[in-house]
Formats: C-alpha cells, structure tokens, sequence
C-alpha cells in the first residue's frame, strides 16, 4: 500500500530535506510540494493526499490558528 504525501513548508530546505528522507520507503508517494498554504489548499482538492505534512508557522498562515 502506498501512502501520497504532500509537503508544505516555507524553506525551500526543509522542503528538500523532508522529501529526501521519505523517497527511500517503497510505501510512501512524494505527490507535491509546495511553499505557500493557500497553493497547498488548491492542490489537495486535486491530488486528495493522505498525509500532509504542514509547517506549523509559516508566513502568510499558521497552521495552529
């Protein structure tokens, strides 16, 4: 079973960095990162991941709020 995976966060490094660390798993699909979370809300409708990692302080949104 493979589990997509959407990433949001505002470093293009942790970013890289994250899907560095989940492209070695067979079960786990990188389907889309992104920076901004208004893209991040657009692109889930389409691609509907099963996880999203989201960055809990970001610039133009928090997560927490």
């Amino acid at each position: 079973m493979t589990h997509s995976v959407y990433i949001v966060d505002n470093s293009a490094y942790f970013r890289m960095r994250i899907k560095e660390g989940l492209t070695n798993s067979d079960s786990i699909e990188i389907i889309g990162a992104s920076m901004d979370p208004y893209v991040c809300a657009q692109k889930i409708k389409i691609y509907n991941p099963k996880v999203i990692l989201l960055d809990i302080e970001m610039i133009t949104m928090d997560s927490i709020a």
